[in-house]
C-alpha cells in the first residue's frame, strides 16, 4: 500500500523533490518502501507540492494561492479550505505535510481595503467595516476592537484573530 502512495513521478522526480525539501529543512520520516520528507506547507514549492501523490499543478497553484490569501496556514485541516481539493487526495497528502511556520499577520493600523478584502475570512462588507472603524475611531488600540463590528461574528472574530495584528 506504501508504495501505491508514493508519488506517481518517477525515482529521479521523486529525489529532486526530496533534495529541494531537504534544502528548505523538512522533517524527514520514513515508510516501509522509502525514505521520504515531510513538506512544510508555509513554504512549499510548487513542485514540491505537485510531488505528492494526487496534487497536480493545478491543485498546487490553489493550494499556494489560498496560502498568500491567508498569510499561511496554521494547521493542516484549513487544506479543507481550499476549494477543489478532493477530500481523498487531501487525507492522503496530509501524510505527507507539517506545518512549523507562523503566519504573516495583517496590520490592522495600515492594511488597505484592497489587501484586507482579499483575505479568505473576510468579506467585502466585512472588510469595508474594519477600514470605516479604523477611520472613525482611530488606530485600533487592540486587536479585541474588532468585536465591535456587528458584521463580524464570532466565529470569523476567532478564526480571524491569529491573522491580525496592531
Amino acid at each position: 500500500i506504501a508504495e501505491s502512495l508514493l508519488f506517481n513521478h518517477d525515482a529521479r522526480q521523486l529525489q529532486i523533490v526530496n533534495s529541494k525539501a531537504q534544502a528548505e529543512g523538512h522533517e524527514e520520516f520514513n515508510t516501509p518502501a522509502k525514505k521520504i520528507q515531510k513538506l512544510e506547507l508555509n513554504t512549499a514549492s510548487e513542485a514540491a507540492l505537485v510531488a505528492l501523490p494526487g496534487v497536480g499543478a493545478y491543485t498546487a497553484q490553489k493550494i499556494i494561492a489560498y496560502r498568500e490569501r491567508l498569510g499561511g496556514f496554521l494547521s493542516l485541516e484549513q487544506l479543507s479550505e481550499v476549494k477543489g481539493l478532493k477530500p481523498e487526495v487531501l487525507q492522503v497528502a496530509l501524510n505527507y505535510l507539517e506545518v512549523k511556520q507562523e503566519v504573516k499577520p495583517i496590520p490592522l493600523n495600515e492594511v488597505s481595503y484592497e489587501q484586507l478584502k482579499q483575505h479568505p475570512y473576510l468579506n467585502w462588507n466585512q472588510a469595508n467595516s474594519i477600514i470605516k472603524m479604523r477611520t472613525q475611531k482611530g488606530k485600533f488600540k487592540s486587536v479585541q476592537e474588532l468585536e465591535e463590528s456587528v458584521l463580524i461574528d464570532e466565529e470569523t472574530y476567532k478564526k480571524l484573530l491569529p491573522y491580525v495584528s496592531l
